[in-house]
């Protein structure tokens, strides 16, 4: 979905996972495993890490809308190319 700043995605986040993984559902749906605990925000760091990585923007282009504290968050990343959700198909181990 897309508002006045940027794309916003809908992301499950699943802490503590053995493998750090990326898994698009659909274009504004993903689902992210990472290894750190959902403590004093070490998870969303990393889920803001890995997606950065991801869709190749700077950690500071994300933010988290809602969600601080629940696996269920909604993300904006602030630009404006919609490649940047296409080009990027499937699962991604990182």
């Amino acid at each position: 979905m897309k508002d006045k700043r940027g794309i916003v995605l809908t992301v499950t986040v699943r802490p503590r996972a053995h493998q750090q993984k990326i898994e698009k559902i659909d274009s504004t749906t993903y689902k992210v495993s990472v290894h750190s605990p959902p403590l004093k925000g070490k998870a969303n760091q990393e889920v803001i890490k890995l997606l950065a990585s991801y869709f190749k923007l700077p950690p500071s282009r994300l933010k988290i809308l809602k969600g601080q504290k629940t696996s269920q968050k909604l993300i904006r990343l602030e630009t404006r190319r919609l490649e940047a959700l296409s080009s990027r198909k499937g699962k991604a181990r990182l």
